[in-house]
């Protein structure tokens, strides 16, 4: 007789790693230490969507430049990475989804105290939450950041970064990124029903 065993795996701790991992990348940490964690975050990538890519990394000076270009201004123009700014046709920060972003960070007990002074619906402070609230077990409010939040605008954030020229320089960890988060849409939608 056969007895019908599943597996079960939990994910928890490498879905936590990829968001704080993606966190760092978008709060513009691109150290050797962070260097050092792409190759497990890629793996982990993988493995969550049952896929195998293999991209390199481009050297810390090509990315610290092309982000810069992108994100700080240097260039001719910047890709806001605040929800807020893709909720407004004056790509302002700090709107409606700053402060129910600050909201459900008070509803946990947390502050937004980073040294760089991101808007708590900067995608570099919302990663590292999402973490928070995985690990913490808060399916519902990292469904609402998450799918409810992130999803909402990063696709067109990632069509608008596909048209600049510094996309290629940081297109292996925007699309690895971006499969992490289709990934996880489709999870937390799923677990939703």
């Amino acid at each position: 007789m056969q007895t019908d065993q599943t597996s079960t795996f939990d994910e928890t701790p490498y879905r936590a790693f990829l968001y704080d991992f993606f966190g760092d990348f978008f709060r513009g940490v691109h150290d050797e230490t962070w260097r050092i964690r792409w190759q497990d975050a890629l793996t982990v990538t993988n493995a969550l969507c049952d896929e195998t890519v293999h991209v390199a990394l481009p050297d810390e000076m090509t990315i610290a430049k092309a982000f810069a270009r992108l994100f700080y201004g240097v260039g001719p123009s910047t890709v806001p990475l605040a929800q807020s700014c893709w909720e407004n046709e004056q790509s302002l920060h700090c709107g409606d989804a700053c402060r129910k972003t600050h909201d459900l960070y008070a509803r946990h007990g947390l502050v937004n105290d980073c040294a760089d002074h991101l808007p708590d619906d900067h995608i570099g402070i919302v990663l590292p939450f999402a973490a928070h609230l995985l690990r913490e077990g808060k399916v519902e409010d990292l469904h609402q950041l998450i799918v409810g939040g992130v999803c909402l605008w990063w696709p067109h954030a990632e069509a608008l970064l596909r048209t600049k020229e510094e996309w290629q320089s940081l297109a292996p960890i925007m699309t690895t990124f971006s499969r992490f988060l289709s990934y996880e849409q489709n999870l937390l939608t799923d677990n939703a029903s």
